[in-house]
């Protein structure tokens, strides 16, 4: 995982937009010190205090690059404003200060004059206290800005060109929009072979072939899951005791079926374009290796 520091005059409520990209685990609201020559009137009104995000992500999802991308979409570069607080990018890898570099080179040549956007090494990110914190969700229908149409389809079709460089355009319809694949003619339905089943995108930990089913589905059947993330979502279908599965990132699986009303689950279906299968003799080397002893029990 990685992380990068995101600032700006009034900028906590950009939080919601970068939760939503794939690949982003965490959006810390908080503070840091400007001490920028270009802004240092902000230390004499608000204590040199710019407002922060801090984000923590998966790189093999999505790239600095893609991050910076919604960054500039939403910010003013050349701080029309005259905001005390301007723009800025933070890193803590070294490596990270290229691609800025290079991101803002390339902004750059979209405008005439010098773009007021900052980028340097983060050395004093203020986490909010629980008391901040806690007036900060309060007041979070004021401050979090409404995310408009236009750019929840910006972030969606960014999110699409990240993924659908990964997966198939079947396993995105499936994974994102919610289709099924044709029962008994998939992959695993009928698949016995030991090992592991991981989410073909996050490649979390799903399930054991030690926990599979004989289908009566004409899906994968799993009568237990790894993965303490894994939740059923959406209504409650009674007749059937069953609900939508999905994963901690929101990639839908395919069904979770009960025992009885609200009671434990007794089966997990899952559409075999979801899975990846990493065989027995593989799972150390593809760092799996803490699940093989609970297959050899």
């Amino acid at each position: 995982m990685k992380e990068i520091y995101l600032a700006g005059y009034d900028f906590w409520k950009y939080q919601k937009y970068f939760s939503y990209m794939d690949g982003v685990a965490v959006v810390e609201v908080g503070y840091m010190e400007n001490k920028s020559s270009i802004t240092k009137e902000a230390v004499n009104q608000d204590g040199g205090l710019v407002e922060v995000l801090h984000l923590i992500y998966d790189s093999d999802l999505i790239s600095l690059d893609q991050i910076l991308d919604l960054f500039f979409y939403q910010v003013d570069p050349m701080n029309k404003k005259k905001e005390i607080n301007q723009s800025g990018v933070f890193y803590t890898d070294l490596k990270d200060k290229i691609v800025i570099e290079e991101a803002i080179t390339h902004l750059q040549s979209a405008y005439t004059k010098k773009l007021q956007v900052e980028c340097g090494f983060m050395t004093s990110f203020i986490p909010l206290t629980e008391e901040e914190l806690f007036l900060y969700r309060k007041s979070l229908f004021k401050k979090q800005k409404k995310m408009d149409h236009k750019t929840f389809l910006y972030v969606q079709n960014k999110n699409k060109e990240n993924v659908l460089k990964k997966i198939s355009k079947q396993q995105y319809r499936i994974l994102y929009l919610k289709e099924k694949e044709e029962a008994y003619h998939n992959r695993y339905w009928d698949f016995f072979e030991e090992g592991i089943y991981v989410d073909v995108l996050s490649k979390e930990p799903l399930f054991l072939s030690c926990d599979k089913l004989s289908s009566s589905t004409g899906y994968p059947m799993f009568k237990k899951a790894i993965a303490q993330t894994l939740k059923g979502t959406g209504k409650f279908r009674h007749i059937f005791l069953k609900q939508e599965l999905e994963t901690k990132d929101h990639h839908y699986l395919g069904c979770i079926f009960y025992q009885k009303l609200w009671g434990s689950p007794r089966f997990y279906s899952v559409n075999s374009a979801c899975l990846q299968f990493i065989p027995l003799a593989q799972m150390r080397k593809e760092g799996y290796g803490r699940y093989i002893n609970e297959l050899k029990k």
